[in-house]
């Protein structure tokens, strides 16, 4: 990939409060980065114009989901959208998880349990295409998440700092 560096500096992430409330009823899960994932999703995210999205390979335990690498697929990016399966009959999240079943064995292929993306300057809040069920990566995404997993991690991060 051959990026130009973008005209807005992307600010450190940090945690930010969203206007709805959530009642967990046991405990409260938690999302953990180990540095060097932090570090490349500030990269990733300074240094793309455009949108772009990346998958996570989650280790859980109880209830602490730390993302410990992740994984870039071929995709198409605009200023508001990620697409994965741009050309049709290409399959990246496919060819990926055979690639990492072939290298490393199907249990490292069974944690990529997270989609996360940038909206570069936009609100880190889902838009209303991720509601109408019209995004294809998040199609992708769901269907994936809902294909036996226990659970599955979405995140969106902005050059402003939010997650």
């Amino acid at each position: 990939m051959n990026w130009t560096h973008s005209f807005v500096t992307a600010k450190r992430f940090m945690p930010h409060q969203f206007g709805s409330t959530v009642e967990f009823l046991g405990p409260k899960p938690r999302i953990i980065l180990t540095k060097e994932v932090y570090d490349i999703m500030y990269y990733i995210v300074d240094a793309a114009p455009n949108e772009f999205g990346w998958l996570g390979l989650v280790e859980r335990n109880g209830m602490d989901f730390m993302i410990s690498e992740i994984f870039i697929v071929e995709q198409t990016v605009t200023g508001t959208t990620v697409d994965i399966e741009a050309v049709p009959g290409d399959n990246p999240m496919g060819e990926l998880f055979l690639k990492l079943i072939r290298e490393r064995g199907t249990e490292t292929a069974k944690k990529i349990k997270a989609w996360i993306h940038s909206h570069v300057t936009m609100d880190v809040t889902p838009s209303g295409s991720y509601r109408e069920g019209t995004r294809g990566d998040l199609n992708q995404m769901w269907q994936f998440g809902q294909n036996g997993n226990e659970y599955f991690i979405m995140g969106i991060v902005n050059k402003l700092g939010e997650m």
